[in-house]
């Protein structure tokens, strides 16, 4: 399903059950109002563009990919802080190298956008997920970092899951302005 005049705001749940809800191709958002863990229940497909949800304590999984096959979810865990009246984080994710990213080496083809509006507070970067092409040169020797909204770069102590494509991380970020990971 293809956005194209205006973003998608979901009150209730929004249930991914196949396919790709497409907000990308018009720059437009898919936004889900409802500030709870069961906001979003997912099978399968996934959101390509901007996937906006309200602000809670708790993780929160943005289901968001690029592409046709390119699924690539991130998981956030508030740990404290608060919000103003309908606070909400946004994450899209980007299936190229970040352009402030100067490894030539070791590196995945992939990054995510964290927009925060009206957040305070502290969040943990539980998971993110990559695809195995994503990967340039060898997979055990990168390391997810923090870009936020200018140099330099805060490289973390990150695990990666070698084969499985997959940040683990417990790594906390203060979400009072913009983050690219």
């Amino acid at each position: 399903v293809k956005l194209v005049s205006s973003d998608l705001t979901i009150d209730n749940i929004l249930t991914l059950n196949g396919g790709i809800l497409d907000a990308a191709s018009n720059s437009l958002s898919v936004i889900v109002a409802r500030s709870a863990a069961a906001a979003m229940a997912r099978t399968s497909g996934y959101v390509t563009g901007n996937l906006t949800r309200y602000r809670y304590f708790g993780f929160m999984t943005f289901y968001v990919g690029t592409g046709t096959a390119e699924y690539s979810p991130i998981t956030l865990f508030q740990t404290s802080g608060s919000g103003t009246t309908n606070a909400s984080l946004t994450v899209r994710v980007y299936n190229v190298k970040h352009p402030q990213n100067s490894s030539n080496t070791n590196y995945i083809n992939r990054y995510w956008n964290l927009t925060n509006s009206g957040v305070t507070g502290t969040f943990a970067v539980t998971s993110a997920q990559y695809l195995p092409g994503d990967v340039v040169g060898t997979e055990a020797d990168i390391a997810l970092g923090e870009y936020p909204q200018g140099p330099p770069w805060i490289k973390w102590d990150t695990a990666v899951i070698t084969g499985q494509n997959h940040y683990l991380q417990t790594k906390l970020i203060k979400m009072n302005s913009d983050q690219e990971l």
